[in-house]
Formats: structure tokens, sequence, C-alpha cells
């Protein structure tokens, strides 16, 4: 409904009828596309209205929606030259852009970002960047940004681990797959049936299906209860 949020906008502007930063925002909200976001920040900035944090928080949510890294990228170059405060929404709103995209670099400069100015990440933040480099088979980059965590102290989850299990099974890394299942049951992170199939995987393509049975016999007999169950 964003064409009819912005001809609303416009025939505002040509009444001269009073808009506010609110009114934008919901108007960006309706954007499905980044491109159509950012014309409508540029409307306002035409209309000498300062979009907020609120208004660009909305328009990276609209970049998400259609994978549009590039678009994030514009964004946050807008919030930097109007000086608005880039949070973690904002971020995991640009790195979830490039989990669709496929763009694991650039999800790792949104990262950097939150890093350079210190802000805050959370599990969410690091599921999207880990699943982001699984989904390019970037192993290596996964257990680096696993230790980046562990030094957060941002705790791993289900969907943290088994995207790191599934990179380096991609890899031919069958240990290191099977290492984080067990990582897992230390953590008492509990596993589900797409970790035990990625494993299972891992150890089909390192053809050493006696090691992937000995280690699954020592998965406790509650975690394939609570498999079953689910």
């Amino acid at each position: 409904e964003w064409e009819k949020a912005s001809q609303i906008f416009s025939v505002m502007a040509q009444r001269r009828v009073k808009s506010d930063t609110v009114a934008c925002s919901a108007a960006i909200s309706a954007c499905q596309s980044g491109k159509k976001a950012l014309h409508m920040i540029d409307l306002m900035v035409q209309n000498v209205m300062e979009p907020d944090e609120i208004t660009f928080n909305a328009a990276i949510n609209a970049c998400k929606k259609a994978g549009g890294w590039v678009e994030a990228l514009h964004v946050f170059n807008a919030m930097l030259q109007q000086i608005v405060k880039i949070d973690m929404i904002s971020c995991n709103s640009a790195i979830s852009a490039c989990d669709k995209g496929r763009t694991w670099e650039i999800a790792l400069l949104f990262l950097g970002v939150m890093v350079q100015n210190q802000i805050d990440s959370d599990a969410v933040t690091y599921n999207v960047a880990i699943t982001t480099c699984e989904m390019a088979g970037e192993w290596k980059k996964t257990l680096q940004l696993l230790k980046v965590m562990a030094q957060g102290k941002v705790e791993p989850s289900t969907v943290t681990l088994t995207a790191a299990m599934s990179a380096c099974e991609k890899g031919g890394e069958w240990q290191k797959s099977l290492r984080l299942l067990k990582l897992m049951a230390q953590s008492n992170v509990a596993p589900n049936t797409v970790s035990l199939n990625v494993a299972v995987s891992a150890c089909e393509k390192g053809s050493k299906w006696k090691d992937g049975v000995s280690f699954l016999t020592t998965i406790p007999v509650e975690t394939w209860k609570n498999l079953a169950i689910a």
C-alpha cells in the first residue's frame, strides 16, 4: 500500500497540510522494498522534515523484507548524514537484509559498525550473521563469530549452533560439526532434528559412519525423548 501512502503524502504537501514524522514513518512501514522507503525519505527531506531513528529503522526493515542490502547501505549512509543514532534494531534489520541477499561480507561489515560504535548485540544479531555465512559456506567465519559471541557473553541458541554445524558440514569439516553438537550438550542448548540431520550428513560426507554412530550414542536419552515429543 506504499503507493497510496506516497500519493497521500504528496497531496498533503501540495495542499500545505502539515504532516509529521510519525505519519511518515508509518508510510515507510508500508513499503515493501528499500527503494520505495528511500523515496519516502527523500520526500521528507524535500518537505523540510527531519527523519528520526524510528523513520530510518522502518526504512531498513523495508530493505530486510526485500533482501535489499544495497538499499540498507544507502539508508545507513543517510543516517550518518542526518546524524541519527544507529541502534541494535537498525543493525539487526540490515544484517537480515544481507541474509536474504546471501551477502556475508556486507553482514560482517554491519557487525563491525556495531562493534566500532559500541552498539549492543544479541543472539538475533549473531544468528542472522552466522546463517548468512553458513549459506555462503564460510565455515571459518561462523566459528570466528561463535568466539566473538563467547567474548561478548552472548549465549548461543539452537539456531546459532545448528547454522554453524551446517557451515562446517558443507565445508567438509565433519569433526568440527560434531564438536559443535557436543558443545550444545555442554551449553545446555537442546539440539533439534535439523542439528542431528546435519551431524549425520557430516559423517556421511566424511565417510565416518562409525564415528557418527559412536558420537550419537553419547547424546543423553532425555534429549532423544525431547526430540520425539517435538
